[in-house]
């Protein structure tokens, strides 16, 4: 019962009748959110967001000579998605920085969010996978130092 009463708390805190709905926001603004502030504008939105989650380290989905394409963090989110989740970072991202087919090198996911149009989210997992993709504190704070918008746990079977 406490932890219902601390969540109710929460998401009343979140006030989402004076936040700008998520559907409202331009590329510019979008890429801005993080945290709070996303979760508000999605509440804002009455749930109304679209989340695209993509391979990080795939190519691009029509490369061109000079190594530019498309990639599909660019399709999804020419598609509609709001927020675009990276999934299996261990093979773009070294602790560092991330290197993106098509893209090129990104030192800040926020840059990376500029360069989208879309908050970055992260998704990292406990358990048996490759270390920098585990869930743990010091990986969480790293990619939100790095600018990602969200962090999205989970679990395969």
């Amino acid at each position: 019962m406490a932890d219902s009463v601390e969540m109710d708390m929460y998401v009343h805190d979140l006030e989402p009748a004076m936040a700008t709905r998520i559907l409202d926001l331009d590329r510019e603004a979008l890429a801005a959110l993080r945290g709070r502030e996303l979760t508000a504008a999605v509440a804002a939105a009455e749930g109304r967001t679209m989340i695209g989650e993509v391979f990080a380290e795939r190519a691009a989905l029509i490369p061109e000579p000079n190594g530019r394409g498309v990639h599909n963090m660019e399709l999804v989110s020419a598609f509609g998605a709001d927020i675009v989740v990276l999934n299996l970072i261990e093979r773009a991202w070294d602790g560092e920085k991330l290197e993106l087919p098509g893209l090129g090198t990104f030192t800040s996911i926020s840059d990376l969010a500029a360069f989208i149009g879309r908050p970055i989210g992260i998704n990292l997992e406990p358990g048996d996978v490759p270390e920098i993709r585990r869930a743990k504190p010091e990986h969480a704070k790293r990619l939100i130092d790095m600018g990602a918008a969200m962090l999205c746990i989970t679990a395969n079977p």
